[in-house]
């Protein structure tokens, strides 16, 4: 057994996994019984039906028809943003998410779940089943167990191999999602994640970005950061209560947030913090 995987219910198996792993994974469905069910396959050779995942708490939105009661939640660890969904009929969960307050660090266990969208393409879609707060001393135990399991696997690619657990069926399809990694910018995501690990302050990156073409959108932000850090550092409620007042798009700057984070621009050393390298 990998060791992000977690037994859950007899034979099923959840597996620990970092937001930014989630957010390259591409929902797949596959025989099961009589019956197809939905996975999640990520190009580090993670094949879930049950994720958890652990971070921050970064924003709740309804984004049901007319208030419906459906949640989109958005987490936050040292690899990216993950998301997750709740709807109205999961009565204590529902309220449970309703009133955390921004910030606090939760863990999630999720069912993979899938629908066709607008567009007729496949959407994937996390559904939250349990959550809890995370106590204070284990907040890094996830992130080390994640970050421990998604190496294993990528060492066993890079020998040809295929992690334990991954169905024939997706066996192949998994190989060619690795050989497409973009290992310039997941070397600097892993190395953000272990340094967060080992409470450093800063990620020495030896890379040519400082040429990085920019949008105009992202220039903006990027000299917002180099104002309000004034060669430090920027928390993310700073920017958030600036933007408030500069009456800015909110999302529009957190899009160019994580456009700079993966030109190399910026990083995170800290979650909800940013510094210009």
């Amino acid at each position: 057994m990998i060791s992000g995987e977690v037994p859950i219910s007899g034979e099923e198996q959840a597996w620990y996994l970092l937001a930014g792993e989630i957010k390259e994974g591409e929902v797949r469905r596959i025989p099961s019984g009589e019956r197809e069910r939905d996975i999640l396959i990520t190009p580090f050779g993670a094949v879930a039906n049950k994720v958890i995942m652990e971070g921050r708490l970064i924003f709740v939105e309804d984004v049901g028809k007319e208030g419906s009661g459906y949640l989109k939640v958005k987490v936050r660890d040292p690899s990216g943003d993950a998301v997750f969904y709740v709807d109205r009929y999961q009565g204590d969960l529902f309220d449970r998410v309703l009133s955390l307050p921004h910030g606090e660090r939760i863990r999630v266990t999720t069912i993979v779940r899938s629908f066709v969208g607008s567009s007729k393409e496949r959407v994937i879609s996390l559904r939250g089943v349990e959550l809890r707060a995370v106590e204070e001393g284990e907040e890094k135990l996830f992130t080390l167990m994640a970050l421990k399991s998604l190496l294993e696997r990528v060492n066993i690619l890079r020998d040809g191999g295929v992690p334990p657990g991954v169905p024939e069926e997706v066996a192949e399809e998994v190989k060619a999602l690795f050989r497409k990694v973009e290992w310039d910018r997941w070397n600097r995501i892993l190395k953000g994640v272990l340094d967060w690990l080992l409470g450093e302050e800063g990620i020495a990156v030896e890379e040519e970005e400082e040429g990085a073409e920019l949008t105009d959108n992202e220039r903006m932000v990027f000299d917002l950061l180099k104002e309000l850090g004034r060669g430090g550092e920027v928390r993310l409620d700073d920017l958030e209560s600036y933007v408030r007042r500069r009456e800015l798009s909110m999302e529009n700057v957190m899009e160019a947030v994580r456009s700079l984070l993966e030109k190399g621009v910026i990083y995170e050393p800290v979650v909800g913090v940013y510094k210009i390298i």
